[in-house]
């Protein structure tokens, strides 16, 4: 845990295509390319990136994304325009949805809706979904619910999971068993970017998944209570688990969430020194004694945290605002840490959640990073540090 707390770690052709086509739109809608002077219209660009034989650059797109930024209105509206005229090809309204998801305005969800057909090409249909994913709100929400509840084939059920966890569908957790059976290191749909972004309203269903007959399932809700979110609500049942528990790689994992849940490092500390004593498995046995070696070193990391902490709700809030509005790519982790405090942590799990958003590897660093702030305030409280 000190190494967590002080460095930190088959599809068919078809589906192939609208994964790759999809993912080199969605990821766009993330990126930071300035404009560029094409020395044509919107349409123009459009246009040209839709021609069958040429292949779109990432100059169109960057150029797009240029006229979205200096002109949000006026592309939204060229967009509307261009779906509702029927001489629109295919391809051209899929490049549409893609620029009114850019806008991020509520009220296009309904225009990109209505592109829904029973004809409708793959990569328009999941251009239409990302977009909703970027958007938001309720209306995307229960649209995505839909899609997924019609949805043939766990690889696009999986994507409309993490697409309704970016919008806040709530009524997504009950059907997110599927992600928690997946295998967290190999699987690009990390139960983090679900889990994660919606935070603790998916607390109780995981606390329930510790019973799971599945092993993986438990050992993956064990894994995200502690690792991703440190519910504290979790830190009893957690026990509670473990005390039943037969396998063995479940039995360590909850051992490393209960070090991320339990607040208190002289419970923890006993509550390990019983594991070291009684447990029969060298597993988990091994765990705890790596444990108690540990806990010394992190009060020590914390004092010595507390000797350069400054508590200042004004720093906090610049550096909470430039991390919050760049889903963690731009801003300084350090400043932020070090103007926190406990009551932070709120909005600090806002902020993880705004980060896993982006749902790509680096940002599961940089909520690491978010993670080891609310430890260490947590650590700071129990220890009468603060």
């Amino acid at each position: 845990m000190v190494q967590y707390f002080m460095n930190q770690t088959p599809l068919s052709h078809k589906t192939r295509r609208l994964v790759v086509l999809a993912a080199m739109l969605s990821v766009t809608l993330l990126m930071a390319i300035p404009g560029l002077a094409f020395g044509e219209s919107l349409e123009g660009i459009v246009k040209a990136m839709t021609e069958e034989e040429v292949k779109t650059s990432a100059k169109q797109l960057g150029a797009v994304k240029a006229f979205v930024i200096e002109d949000p209105l006026g592309s939204s509206s060229t967009a509307i325009r261009k779906l509702q005229e029927k001489a629109t090809s295919e391809r051209e309204r899929a490049v549409w949805v893609w620029v009114l998801g850019l806008g991020g305005k509520p009220g296009h969800v309904k225009h990109i809706t209505a592109q829904v057909t029973p004809g409708a090409s793959a990569i328009l249909r999941a251009n239409i979904d990302n977009a909703l994913g970027e958007i938001g709100g309720e209306e995307a929400g229960k649209f995505l619910f839909r899609e997924f509840l019609g949805a043939r084939g766990p690889e696009y059920k999986n994507h409309l999971l993490i697409l309704m966890a970016r919008v806040g569908y709530e009524g997504a957790i009950s059907r997110s068993t599927g992600l928690l059976e997946l295998d967290m290191n190999k699987s690009r749909f990390k139960p983090a970017f679900f889990y994660g972004v919606m935070g603790r309203a998916s607390v109780p269903f995981l606390i329930k998944k510790l019973d799971h007959r599945n092993e993986k399932v438990r050992e993956n809700a064990a894994k995200v209570l502690g690792q991703w979110l440190l519910a504290k609500e979790a830190a009893k049942p957690l026990m509670a688990r473990y005390a039943k528990e037969e396998d063995p790689v479940v039995r360590r994992h909850i051992l490393d969430s209960l070090e991320r849940t339990m607040e208190d490092l002289s419970a923890l500390e006993q509550f390990m020194k019983k594991v070291e004593k009684e447990e029969p498995g060298h597993i988990a046995r091994r765990f705890a004694r790596e444990s108690l070696a540990y806990i010394p070193r992190i009060r020590r990391a914390i004092e010595k945290k507390r000797d350069v902490r400054k508590p200042d709700q004004k720093a906090f809030d610049k550096a909470y605002g430039e991390l919050y509005e760049s889903k963690g790519r731009a801003g300084d982790y350090s400043k932020l840490g070090i103007s926190s405090d406990f009551n932070d942590e709120p909005a600090l799990e806002r902020l993880r959640s705004q980060i896993l958003k982006r749902g790509v590897p680096e940002s599961i660093f940089s909520a690491q990073k978010i993670n080891r702030i609310i430890l260490i305030n947590r650590f700071m409280k129990a220890e009468g540090l603060e």
